[in-house]
């Protein structure tokens, strides 16, 4: 008994549609694996820049020693080069997928920047300002859950 002509057509059309969809799956999956992992260094460094950040209004300048004044301008220093890597994380997440909504997150960046390096921030004599630290770890915690968020919402769309 032959084998019919159209069996091993048919087979290697089906062998070419799973391979498309295979090829497909796999490339929406290495997107969101990036994504997810660039959502996860942007919270990372704001959490780690929140902590840095609350540390350095917790402290008054007043009748500091020089050597403390040093350190509280390399202090100053490290946290505008933070608050800069933030901005370009955050850049980066916008043009990586731009159906990833950032909308909502965008407030809440704004005012962690804000709050990081604005108002007493450099000033010689300052007091120390805990409700400034209280706002920075809030808006911190707030901007994580609305990206994380974002991200789940873009994950359940799958184009």
């Amino acid at each position: 008994m032959q084998t019919p002509w159209y069996i091993p057509i048919v087979s290697v059309l089906g062998a070419v549609l799973v391979a498309i969809i295979n090829y497909i799956f796999l490339k929406f999956r290495d997107k969101s694996d990036r994504l997810s992992k660039l959502v996860d260094n942007f919270c990372t460094e704001v959490n780690e820049t929140a902590i840095a950040g609350s540390k350095h209004w917790l402290l008054s300048t007043k009748g500091l020693s020089d050597d403390k004044l040093l350190d509280l301008k390399e202090q100053e220093c490290e946290l505008v080069g933070r608050q800069e890597r933030i901005d370009a994380l955050f850049q980066t997440l916008k043009y990586q997928d731009k159906k990833l909504k950032l909308d909502e997150v965008q407030p809440d960046f704004d005012s962690f920047v804000t709050k990081l390096t604005g108002g007493q921030f450099r000033v010689k004599e300052r007091e120390d300002d805990p409700q400034i630290a209280n706002m920075l770890q809030h808006t911190a915690a707030s901007m994580n859950g609305r990206i994380r968020r974002a991200l789940s919402d873009r994950l359940k769309r799958f184009f």
